[in-house]
């Protein structure tokens, strides 16, 4: 059974990563189609332009592999043990890289040289390439030249851009990520797509979904959630490889942030099974709402 903390998270009572960067670094995205990157066909783009490609972590099968019974001790400081990287009250995000920004920035972005002058001027650049023109003319620049941007990130000569309508929830309708980089006087296309935002980890866990939660009946204080990890595992049984969760109990909600041991090696089979933990918390969970702390905001579950 695990025992949770009680305590009121600012930024997090409304609302991973592990490793696998969304950029162009010779790895795809890691929940997502792996987002267009330069040289590559333009079979992905379609799956941008339409409709999200569904990731292995989605895939999931409708058998139960069993319940994780786990046991963990309550933190005197919840807050600290919550299992997310945080700036001040705000958790890092990020579309699955290593590396992010506090949610507060996605509206108007951070103060930055890559100004409204240079991104005209990129963009410019960037449609003129006939190697990338065409695809990028569908999808990030459908726009043109004037297409809405902020500056999301920025490293040495790499700059993260959220693409059209963003809040501090995250990407609007047709809103995309795109990272550019410098090489000499001109910026070139280094990825981008899609972003499920999610808080960045401070482990090297990975982070799972909660689907859904049971509670106890005749006001009980167990709660069962049902998980699904996020990442390809060639179907295995997810149980073992379960870790303890942190709960994070506000007057409000409940918070569960969920992760599990990465697979090794390369991944042979698609779906990734469903499993169940166990949770004990400080008082029942009564009119309170459940909250999937993997994904920014915290995503609400049905309670059965």
């Amino acid at each position: 059974m695990i025992s949770t903390g009680r305590v009121v998270l600012v930024s997090l009572g409304a609302g991973p990563t592990g490793s696998g960067p969304w950029r162009n670094r010779g790895q795809a995205h890691r929940v997502y189609c792996p987002v267009m990157r330069r040289r590559r066909t333009s079979s992905c783009l379609l799956g941008l332009a339409a409709a999200v490609l569904v990731g292995c972590g989605d895939q999931t099968t409708t058998a139960t592999t069993g319940t994780a019974d786990t046991t963990a001790s309550t933190s005197e400081s919840p807050e600290a043990a919550a299992p997310v990287v945080m700036v001040g009250d705000e958790p890092m995000v990020s579309c699955g890289g290593p590396e992010g920004w506090a949610p507060s920035v996605m509206a108007e972005g951070i103060e930055s040289d890559f100004d409204e002058a240079e991104a005209r001027q990129a963009f410019t650049d960037l449609l003129a390439d006939p190697e990338m023109a065409g695809e990028l003319e569908l999808s990030f620049l459908a726009d043109g030249p004037g297409t809405e941007f902020r500056v999301l990130q920025e490293e040495d000569d790499e700059v993260t851009l959220g693409l059209r309508s963003w809040s501090v929830d995250g990407p609007g309708p047709r809103a995309l990520a795109m990272t550019v980089v410098r090489e000499g006087e001109t910026w070139t296309f280094a990825g981008g797509g899609t972003c499920r935002l999610s808080p960045i980890l401070r482990s090297d866990a990975q982070w799972i979904d909660v689907t859904g939660a049971t509670a106890a009946p005749d006001g009980g204080r167990s709660l069962t959630i049902d998980v699904n990890e996020r990442q390809c595992t060639s179907a295995r049984d997810p149980g073992p490889f379960l870790l303890d969760p942190v709960v994070v109990e506000t007057d409000e909600s409940v918070t569960v942030y969920g992760t599990s041991t990465p697979m090794t090696g390369t991944a042979t089979r698609p779906g990734n099974p469903t499993a169940q933990q166990q949770i004990v918390l400080d008082e029942p969970l009564g009119d309170r709402t459940v909250h999937d702390g993997a994904t920014w905001p915290p995503r609400e579950v049905p309670v059965r």
